[in-house]
This record gives structure tokens, sequence and C-alpha cells, in this order.
């Protein structure tokens, strides 16, 4: 008599499904804790970086403060000016700070060694022949960086209090208003320099360009302009004077300061040429600062954090005018700042 053996084997296929299926639960289980202890030990890690460049942020404030304190004890034949052979000028790579906790650095740059678009305000105090003659430094820096040098009139419209378009390249409120999503012109200063994107032509350039903007521009709270030839780049001071062809001034300035600072505006009378540039232009420059960016950096682990905080020193005292959150970190080794282009305000 031959036996039905159909019940053993479905015992054993049942069998061999159920411990399918629990191998499947468990590994599914042991795979979600691993990514949720992944993202929990990420996310801490993230707190902690976003800390640590407030420490960054915090040390630099602290660089700034040093260095008002050692100026303030300067002899008389020694006026205080900004150089970038200051302490704060030096960048402060990331450092490890506590036990294990991370690291910590920063960068300082300083505002003043760049173009106050602020400066195109037509504002109290400021004539008609010295406005023109800013008009004609920033086209000429336009013109540096290969830029259409038209891109001044749409500017000039954003910063004008009125609604009229200065020339046919202009744009007013009916131009911002056509647009989908429709905004407002600023009609007034700048409050930060993410602005310019709003304005019409400049948010079409491309990143490289958006990087030498932002390396040779500012927007500060104020419509002097007042740029220290201490600290400016050879690139801009070279755009700015080859606007009134005296070019050669530039590399004239950048020599003379790596063997002895200007200590005072008079002093860049010693430069060849230097007296034959127009008043108007040379009283855009000085050798004292009073806004910089602190570029603070936070490592924790594998993570980093950065920060950017524009303060406005007036003695010892720091005010903090823009905080923004850096989410493409540079790196404070290089003088050349991000693009911005992804920057997080707060």
């Amino acid at each position: 008599m031959t036996r039905d053996r159909r019940p053993a084997g479905m015992a054993l296929l049942t069998t061999l499904l159920v411990v399918a299926l629990l191998t499947v639960v468990v590994v599914e289980f042991t795979y979600s804790t691993n990514v949720e202890t992944h993202l929990t030990r990420n996310s801490l890690a993230a707190l902690q970086g976003r800390y640590l460049a407030r420490a960054g942020v915090a040390l630099g404030d602290l660089a700034l403060r040093l260095d008002a304190v050692a100026k303030a004890g300067n002899p008389p034949d020694r006026p205080p000016v900004e150089t970038l052979l200051d302490p704060w000028a030096l960048p402060l790579p990331p450092r490890p700070l506590g036990d294990g906790v991370g690291e910590a650095g920063f960068r300082i740059d300083d505002e003043s060694a760049r173009f106050n678009v602020n400066s195109l305000t037509p504002g109290p105090g400021v004539n008609a022949i010295t406005l023109e003659a800013r008009k004609t430094l920033f086209q000429g820096l336009l013109a540096a960086i290969g830029l259409d040098v038209n891109l001044l009139f749409p500017l000039l419209d954003w910063l004008d209090p009125d609604d009229e378009a200065s020339v046919k390249s202009g744009a007013e409120r009916d131009d911002y208003q056509r647009l989908s999503p429709p905004y407002l012109p600023r009609n007034g200063r700048m409050l930060t320099l993410d602005e310019l994107q709003l304005v019409r032509g400049f948010g079409e350039l491309t990143r490289e360009h958006w990087v030498l903007l932002r390396s040779l521009l500012t927007a500060l709270p104020r419509e002097d302009l007042r740029i220290n030839v201490n600290t400016a780049s050879e690139g801009l001071l070279t755009a700015l004077l080859a606007a009134v062809d005296d070019a050669p001034a530039a590399k004239a300035i950048v020599a003379r300061r790596e063997q002895q600072p200007f200590l005072s505006v008079g002093e860049l009378n010693e430069i060849p040429g230097w007296r034959q540039i127009p008043q108007q232009v040379r009283s855009c420059f000085d050798v004292r600062s009073q806004y910089f960016t602190v570029h603070g950096i936070g490592v924790a682990g594998a993570v980093t954090r950065a920060v950017a905080v524009t303060v406005q020193r007036s003695g010892l005292r720091l005010v903090v005018l823009d905080w923004r959150d850096e989410v493409r970190t540079a790196s404070l080794t290089s003088p050349g700042p991000s693009d911005g282009m992804t920057a997080v305000r707060r």
C-alpha cells in the first residue's frame, strides 16, 4: 500500500516559507534600525557642526576686538589702519575644541575692500558730480569682468526712489510687475548683496560671474564709498582705476603696501599720477575699515557647517548686520568667497 507524502511535504514547504518571511522581516528591521541610527548620528553631527560654526564666529569676533584693543594703544605717529598684515586677516583653519567635540575655525573678509553698491544711491550729501564718478567706476568694474556696462542702469533704477526708468535699458516697477511671479523694486538702499539677483539682467549671470561679483561688491548700510587701499584686491583696484585711465596706479599701490601700509590717504599722493585722478574718484579711497564678514566653520565627524556674519565695528563694539548659513561651504584657507547662490537667510 502506498503512503500519502503530501502532508509532510506541505509542512516542510510552510516551514520554509515562514523562515523566509521571518528572515525578510529581520533583515528589514535591521536595515531600518541602521538607517535611523545613521540619520540620528548625522542630525546630531549637523547640530554640533552648526554650534561649532557659531563658535568659529565667536573666535573671529574676538580677533576683531583684540585688534581694536591693540590699535587703541598705538603711538600718535602710528595711526590705526586696517591691513592684510593684521592678525584678523589671517584665516584660522579648523582647530579641535574640547575632547572629541569637533573643530572650529574662521576667516574674516574686509567689506571695505569692496565696492559698495549702495553708494550708487542718490542720497543726502551726494552731489551729481560725485555720483557720476561712482557710476564710471562701477561700469569699469563690470567691463573688467566681461559684463555689459549697461547693467548699471537697471541697478540705478532699483536703488533710486522713483518709478521712472532712467534710460531705455533701465527697469522700474512696471517691468518687475510683468514678471511671473511679480515683485516690486527696492527703490532704496539694498539690504544685502543677494538682492542684486533680483535686479533685471543680474539674475541671468553665470555662476562664475557671481563668484567674481561677490569678491568685488558689497552692500553696506550707508551711501558713501570708502574703499580701503590696504586691503582691496589688485583686481578691484585695477578695474576701478582703469576706468579713469590710470590702471598702473593699482600695481603701484599694491607694491607700496607690501613694503609699508598706507597710514593716511595723503600718502597716496606718492603714487605716480595719483594727483591727476579726479578728486571725486580719489575721495572714494581710504585706509580704514568698519565693516567685516566673519565666516565661521564647524566640523563634527563627517559633517561640516558654516555661517557668515557681517558686523560693523565701532571701537570694541560689534553690531551684527547680517547672518546667513553658507550651504556651499568655502574653504577658510582660500581668500575667495563662496558664490552664495545657495545661501539660506536666517
